[in-house]
Formats: structure tokens, C-alpha cells, sequence
């Protein structure tokens, strides 16, 4: 069993059935921009660069088969609730994905969650490796994106004419549109999943990082696709 990290927003659309792939990038991927994926073997992505022919070895995490845990933001309540000295106090944990808009000062972060406090599991279904702009609309949608449609309203903008002596509002419009955080304004939305997925994929990716693994760059990842299952499943099939 392998774990995965998810934020809370993934966590809520795993939970709700949205969510059944997820993009990871391929940070050892080779640079060379006719270097492309050959096959797949041992765990392994092989890489093949057109302009000689060389072949590159990039480790491959996750292979179809696979069982995988969700780590995601949580808490003990004996962090903050005195034990028993008695009984004691039981491991209960909470988890920062069902809080939503709540803090509290004892969250701890997905990557320290061990395996005993997950509560999502994941079947791997399929594992392969392409450029970042390639995903498509339902794809996007695969990756949690959500449609709302918010029918017709006005937007809050005005405009001029006349170099500013008079304003006239916006014409009412109709909206619909995704998003992958829960919004609620029409201008929060993207007129495509895809759309979204990109806007969403750029707050994932540390400021440091973008020129090399953000949208513009299109790096190569590996796309995890996988089914959720129970954790009787899981511990019946060990």
C-alpha cells in the first residue's frame, strides 16, 4: 500500500464521487523537448530522444494494480481533549476537508498522516505518462472540475461612453461555468473545465517552480486514474 496526498478540495471531490484521476508531475522527466515516452517497464518510463535515439530511465510511482491511501490534513482529538488516566482516549481523528471554512490550532499536515488515520482508499485503474496541455474537457472534469450555473445576472462592472460624464451598467447575461473551489460568483467560474483545471493547476505549483512544471511550461506527467474501494476491501485483499 502506497500513499498519495491530496489537498482539501481534492479530498472533498474524492469524496463525492467527482474525482477518479489525478496529474502528478514527472520532475525527472529529460528536458529535451523531442524526447518522448516509449514503454513502460519494471516500474520504469523509458524516454526516447528522437534527434540520437538515447534512452532515458524515469521511475515510475504508481502501476496499475495498486493500492494507495489518501493522506490529507487531520487531527487527533486526544491533541486537544484531555485522556482518561484510567481508559485513556482512543485514536479518533478528524480531518480539515469536512471543516471547511473552520480552523482549529491543532491540524496537522497531510504528509506527517499515517496510514491508520486514512480513510480513503484507491484502486489504481491505469497509469500513463503525457504533456499537461493535453488533458481534455473530460478529463478536466475527471479531475474534480465542477459546472455551475448561475442563469442570468449583471455584472458589477459599468462603462462609459462619454469619457466618464455618464456610466452605464453591464446588459444581464447568462453564466454557467467550472470551477474547482466552491464559488459563489459568476465571475469565479471558466467557461471550460480545461480552463479551470489550468487556473486551478497554477495555485497548486510553488512560485519557484512555475517557469519549470507550471501550465506555460507543459511538462510531462504521469496521469493516475484509480476507482475508490473500501478499506474492508483493502485489508480483505491482503
Amino acid at each position: 500500500m502506497k500513499p498519495i496526498l491530496f489537498n482539501e478540495d481534492m479530498v472533498r471531490a474524492l469524496l463525492s464521487g467527482q474525482k477518479t484521476v489525478t496529474r502528478r508531475v514527472v520532475r525527472d522527466a529529460p528536458a529535451f523537448e523531442d524526447a518522448y515516452p516509449y514503454d513502460s517497464w519494471f516500474g520504469e518510463w523509458w524516454f526516447i530522444r528522437k534527434s540520437n535515439s538515447r534512452c532515458y530511465r524515469v521511475r515510475n510511482p504508481y502501476k496499475k494494480g495498486d493500492i494507495l491511501y489518501v493522506r490529507e490534513t487531520f487531527a487527533k482529538i486526544s491533541d486537544w481533549t484531555a485522556a482518561d488516566p484510567e481508559t485513556g482516549l482512543p485514536d479518533v481523528y478528524i480531518y480539515k476537508a469536512d471543516w471547511e471554512g473552520q480552523e482549529h490550532p491543532k491540524w496537522r499536515p497531510s504528509i506527517h498522516m499515517p496510514k491508520e488515520a486514512a480513510r480513503i482508499f484507491l484502486r489504481v485503474t491505469g497509469v500513463r505518462v503525457e504533456r499537461l496541455r493535453d488533458i481534455t474537457e473530460e478529463q478536466a472534469m475527471a479531475e474534480g472540475a465542477k459546472y455551475t450555473d448561475f442563469g442570468m445576472y449583471t455584472p458589477s462592472w459599468r462603462a462609459s461612453l462619454d469619457g466618464g460624464k455618464t456610466w452605464h451598467r453591464a446588459n444581464p447575461q447568462h453564466h454557467p461555468g467550472y470551477h474547482f473551489k466552491d464559488v459563489d460568483r459568476p465571475d469565479q467560474c471558466f467557461e471550460f473545465a480545461r480552463i479551470a483545471f489550468a487556473n486551478y493547476w497554477g495555485k497548486t505549483i510553488k512560485a519557484a517552480d512555475r517557469a519549470k512544471f507550471g501550465w506555460d511550461a507543459n511538462p510531462w506527467v504521469h496521469v493516475i486514474e484509480f476507482e475508490r474501494i473500501s478499506k474492508e476491501e483493502v485489508y480483505k485483499s491482503q
